[in-house]
């Protein structure tokens, strides 16, 4: 039971400290030069003066000018996409053909080994009658 109220008495203190802390830094950020919060309500900024007609008209150039890049590089992209998948349909059918030639390749090495085997066997077979 003692060691219940221990640790009871450890989580209230860490609240406590924690609370404390807070309270400081509140204290601590209205007291170092920041306006004392009082009854009184903040003034409202003033509203940033209108743009001129100038201005308003070089915006909508810029909007205008970045437009025109966006679909620019948008019909770049389309067409390095329809590259790419040209280029992935190349691929794809030069891969069939190099993997046809190793199977052709795979049958002509089985066939000159069975006729290397053959060879060899006519050679002892040669060289037996030649023996006897």
């Amino acid at each position: 039971m003692g060691v219940g109220l221990v640790r009871a008495f450890r989580r209230h203190s860490e609240r406590a400290c924690v609370l404390l802390v807070l309270v400081a830094l509140a204290a601590g950020t209205f007291s170092a030069g920041a306006p004392a919060l009082t009854g009184v309500a903040l003034a409202q900024p003033a509203p940033p003066p209108n743009p001129s007609d100038d201005e308003l008209e070089r915006s909508r150039d810029a909007v205008s000018a970045r437009a025109e890049e966006v679909a620019r590089l948008t019909a770049q992209l389309a067409e390095l996409d329809d590259r790419t998948d040209d280029l992935q349909a190349a691929l794809a059918a030069q891969r069939e053909t190099a993997e046809a030639a190793l199977v052709d390749l795979e049958a002509a090495e089985a066939v000159a080994a069975a006729a290397a085997e053959r060879a060899e066997d006519a050679r002892i077979a040669t060289e037996a009658a030649t023996v006897a």
